[in-house]
């Protein structure tokens, strides 16, 4: 998977990464989306009922706060098929089509969204091209040989404990 991505992003992009190199990079933003999706930076957030409301024969009066469950919503297996599997393929627009639109929500839905999501998604994008076109990226030794595995903390947000086990190793001047 790893060599995948990097060759695609680096075929997509060519030389140096420039804005409108961005929307070349389809198979990248599918591999952000599903990281995303696996990762949300955000696992719980909290919405406040307004006014009284019923929601699923349950009744919340006003003032109630409701917490989502964003990193439950997105390995919900009546959304995601196999939801432990990395699979940026779930986010063609063939397989897009017909999904719940609040199944997949990493920066939120609705009015309260996160109104960065677009930008954050161009940083990411132009960040994975400039490291994958000066960095070669290989697995540490990792004693996780499961997704599930994988010990996570969700202080300001989720993220694996000990960080991410990469190594990073420079490519030849001419893959630059």
């Amino acid at each position: 998977m790893v060599k995948f991505i990097e060759n695609n992003t680096l075929k997509s992009v060519g030389g140096r990464f420039k804005t409108n190199s961005a929307c070349r990079l389809e198979y990248t933003e599918r591999f952000i989306k599903e990281a995303l999706r696996l990762f949300p930076p955000v696992p719980l957030t909290g919405r406040q009922v307004h006014r009284d409301t019923t929601l699923a024969s349950y009744r919340l009066p006003a003032g109630t706060t409701l917490l989502l469950n964003v990193f439950g919503a997105h390995r919900d297996p009546l959304h995601w098929p196999d939801p432990l599997l990395f699979d940026p393929d779930r986010f063609l627009p063939e397989r897009v089509r017909g999904r719940h639109p609040c199944a997949y929500v990493p920066f939120s839905s609705g009015a309260r969204n996160c109104i960065g999501s677009r930008y954050a998604m161009m940083n990411l994008k132009a960040f994975l091209a400039t490291v994958l076109r000066a960095l070669r990226v290989d697995r540490a030794d990792d004693p996780y040989t499961d997704i599930h595995q994988l010990p996570l903390t969700a202080d300001l947000s989720l993220r694996i404990v000990g960080g991410p086990r990469v190594v990073f190793a420079r490519r030849a001047e001419e893959a630059m």
